[in-house]
């Protein structure tokens, strides 16, 4: 009977302290480490489940995918939840166990967030789907839109990006070619051309890996594990002590890796003890090329204010490729994309007449201007070339964006 008796008062005790842990975070469980991973999962197994009904059963996959989006919300960008996911676990720790740690907390954590961005992105492209297939075609493009806007914040996952980002522009190639808008459509083509002419290189083989180590990789599961230990430490009434040290593990809150390609080129020079190795120059030419872009992107895009409505979308083009100028001087990012550039050029002198021909024919000779930097992986000269190459191109875009059927 004694033992029957101290057994229930721990239970009791275990109950009045899940009421403590719980307090204040609108009647949540406890999210120890294996309730975030599950948690996590669950939105992104609602998409693969509506997914695979699409073609049968259209409408139960629609509703599928409104639950998904209307049951995931992503408030703030990565950064801010890392803050919050910072102050949950210092809040957990002065707290001495009895503070609580919420959902959101955790989307502080690359693995958690990204599968978050996931879903929701999977959930637009699969409604934008069946919009199209219902002949609804401004929600499909709407839909589609939506979801290259959510991937976006996801820039710790490039090559989940490439992959998303392609997926959105084949949808919305379908959109606009139903449209009528051929010209529009013809870009959206070259942009899905270019992510899985990417997609298929060692680049995006890289791609892969680099972000498989940001959400799988030691911190990331470092923070798993501070909130595990913070949580047993609170079940088992820990010292103070203890609960700080196993916050301490949490000290290293993984930053999106928004310089990637940064951190490939410095990880080769140090891997090649310094030396200045063909595989270091190309990752420095990368880096190089890829903060151009950025730069360039950033340029047209404060161009566009106050234009006129011709005016290139810099969103809707190449240029909103992560890789794009990388691939244009580098066959290890992009190893068809000479052929993809100039066939579309031919493409679209075809469609629009003789009046793109010159323009088509200004990309040509531009595109063939940077062979001799793709085949020799010299940097110098390739950034002044590929300013050239905008240009004209951008020249040409503007005028293809208008060819209708």
């Amino acid at each position: 009977m004694k033992r029957a008796s101290h057994n229930s008062l721990g239970r009791v005790a275990g109950a009045i302290l899940l009421v403590a842990l719980t307090a204040g975070c609108s009647a949540s469980p406890i999210f120890d480490a294996a309730y975030l991973r599950a948690n996590s999962n669950e939105a992104l197994q609602s998409v693969e489940s509506a997914e695979a009904r699409e073609l049968a059963s259209p409408g139960e996959a629609l509703k599928l995918y409104q639950q998904v989006l209307a049951r995931v919300t992503l408030k703030e960008e990565f950064a801010e939840y890392q803050k919050t996911f910072s102050g949950a676990l210092q809040a957990f720790q002065e707290s001495n166990g009895y503070g609580s740690f919420t959902k959101d907390s955790s989307l502080g954590i690359p693995e958690v967030y990204a599968r978050q961005v996931m879903a929701m992105a999977r959930a637009h492209q699969g409604l934008a789907r069946i919009y199209l297939m219902q002949n609804e075609l401004g929600k499909a493009e709407a839909e589609a839109t939506d979801a290259v806007a959510l991937i976006r914040r996801c820039e710790f996952c490039p090559h989940t990006h490439a992959r998303s980002l392609r997926e959105s522009n084949r949808i919305l190639q379908n959109v606009y070619q139903a449209q009528g808008a051929v010209g529009k459509a013809m870009i959206r083509k070259l942009n899905a051309d270019l992510l899985e002419d990417h997609l298929a290189t060692d680049g995006g083989l890289a791609d892969f890996f680099s972000e498989k180590r940001v959400l799988y990789g030691e911190r990331s599961q470092q923070q798993f594990a501070a909130v595990e230990k913070l949580f047993q430490g609170a079940m088992q009434y820990q010292s103070q002590q203890e609960l700080a040290m196993a916050s301490a593990i949490a000290g290293g809150i993984m930053a999106a890796n928004a310089g990637i390609q940064q951190g490939l080129a410095q990880r080769a020079l140090a891997k090649s003890g310094g030396v200045m190795t063909p595989q270091v120059q190309a990752a420095q030419l990368n880096a190089q090329m890829a903060q151009m872009q950025s730069q360039l992107f950033m340029t047209m895009v404060a161009a566009q204010a106050g234009s006129n409505p011709k005016t290139l979308q810099v969103n809707t083009t190449p240029w909103a490729i992560p890789t794009f100028t990388q691939q244009l001087v580098d066959p290890k990012q992009g190893a068809d994309t000479p052929t993809i550039m100039k066939g579309f050029a031919a493409n679209a002198a075809q469609a629009g007449g003789a009046s793109y021909h010159a323009g088509a024919q200004d990309v040509t000779q531009a595109v063939d201007e940077l062979v001799p930097y793709r085949q020799s992986g010299k940097v110098d000269g390739a950034a002044a070339q590929v300013e050239k190459f905008a240009e004209v191109f951008n020249a040409f875009l503007t005028q293809v964006q208008e060819i209708r059927k």
